[in-house]
C-alpha cells in the first residue's frame, strides 16, 4: 500500500515537472493537463507563472551581472590575445622558439572561448576596407604598401554569438602617395 502511494506521489511530482516544462511552449503546442490536477496546479501557479515569464521574456541579458560577465569575457579575451601576440615574431609571423610551451595553453584558451561562441578577431595583414568594424586609430604612410593594409591590431575585435562586445582598434598602412 505504501509502495503504491509513493508511486502516486512520484507520478504527481513528475507530472508537475512536465507541466512546468510545457510552459516553455506556445499554448497551441502544449500537452493538456491531466484530469483532477487543478487543485495541485492552484498551489504551484505562482511558480508556473515565474517559469512561463522566464521562458517567454528572458531578462537575464539585461542585468548588472550579465554586463559584468561580458566585461570579464572582453578583458580576458583581449589579454590572452596580447599574450599570444608576444609569442609570435612580428617580422616572420612564426612562433618564437622559447615561447612554444606557453603558446599551447594559450591556444587551448582560445579553443574554449570559441566553444562558448566567443570570437577574438585579429585582422593583422588583411586589406583594410572602409566600413570595417574596427576603429582606425592611425594611418601610417609607407613606400612598402601597395594598398591599404592593416599593419597592427592595437586591440582585437571581440564578439559573442555574433554580437559585438569590443570594437577592435587598428593601424592601417597606406601607400606613400595616397
Amino acid at each position: 500500500m505504501a509502495e503504491k502511494k509513493k508511486r502516486n506521489v512520484n507520478k504527481t511530482f513528475n507530472d508537475r515537472i512536465n507541466d512546468i516544462r510545457q510552459q516553455q511552449f506556445n499554448e497551441n503546442f502544449r500537452i493538456s493537463q491531466p484530469a483532477g490536477s487543478n487543485e495541485i496546479l492552484k498551489k504551484i501557479d505562482p511558480v508556473l507563472e515565474l517559469v512561463k515569464n522566464h521562458f517567454n521574456h528572458p531578462k537575464v541579458e539585461q542585468g548588472k551581472e550579465y554586463a559584468e560577465l561580458l566585461k570579464i569575457i572582453t578583458d580576458l579575451s583581449t589579454n590572452v590575445w596580447r599574450i599570444r601576440q608576444k609569442t609570435i615574431d612580428p617580422t616572420t609571423g612564426e612562433q618564437v622558439e622559447e615561447m612554444r610551451k606557453i603558446l599551447r595553453p594559450i591556444e587551448k584558451i582560445f579553443t574554449i572561448l570559441e566553444e562558448y561562441g566567443i570570437q577574438v578577431i585579429d585582422r593583422t595583414n588583411q586589406k583594410y576596407i572602409t566600413g570595417m568594424l574596427e576603429t582606425v586609430i592611425a594611418f601610417e604612410p609607407g613606400e612598402q604598401y601597395t594598398c591599404e593594409l592593416i599593419i597592427e591590431m592595437v586591440k582585437p575585435t571581440v564578439m559573442v554569438k555574433g554580437k559585438l562586445l569590443q570594437q577592435g582598434e587598428i593601424i592601417v598602412g597606406v601607400p606613400q602617395n595616397h
